[in-house]
């Protein structure tokens, strides 16, 4: 059977990573608490450098970083679809909340009802499945603007 199947031979020969190991990660994990520490991050990855981009951070559910993403050009995002995308990629790393970042110069982006409606359908969207957009920070010519911001507090 181990010839038939390369994939279950790797498996099967796959060395696990010691359970220190495994928790040494965990704990020197980037922990995104705080827009100040976001700002940080976005920063120290060159964000400022792509202008009109998308990108989105997700996080667990102590706002430890599990990945970012380029979400692409601002120019060429159809927001229906970025949604869908977004929370699909959130899911898939189990993350519990995303942080959008998005480098708009102009300021265009944070003025647009388009835009303000991609942020709340991705809130919407996302809080029906238990993935929270915390924050949505646009950075413009005059600096970083917050365009959302998750409150944490529960409807009725």
């Amino acid at each position: 059977m181990r010839d038939q199947f390369p994939t279950v031979r790797l498996l099967l020969e796959a060395q696990l990573p010691a359970p220190g190991k495994a928790d040494d990660a965990w704990l020197q994990r980037l922990e995104l608490r705080g827009d100040k520490r976001v700002i940080r991050t976005l920063d120290a990855d060159g964000f400022r450098e792509r202008t009109g981009t998308m990108e989105a951070l997700f996080v667990d559910d102590r706002c430890g970083l599990i990945r970012s993403q380029r979400i692409g050009a601002t120019t060429s995002i159809d927001p229906d679809r970025a949604v869908a995308d977004i929370l699909r990629l959130a899911a898939n790393c189990l993350a519990s909340g995303i942080v959008l970042a998005t480098n708009d110069p102009t300021g265009a982006i944070a003025h647009a009802p388009r835009w303000r409606k991609f942020t709340m359908d991705l809130h919407r969207k996302g809080e029906a499945i238990e993935v929270f957009l915390l924050d949505h920070f646009i950075l413009t010519a005059a600096g970083w603007r917050r365009m959302f911001a998750f409150n944490g507090k529960k409807r009725d």
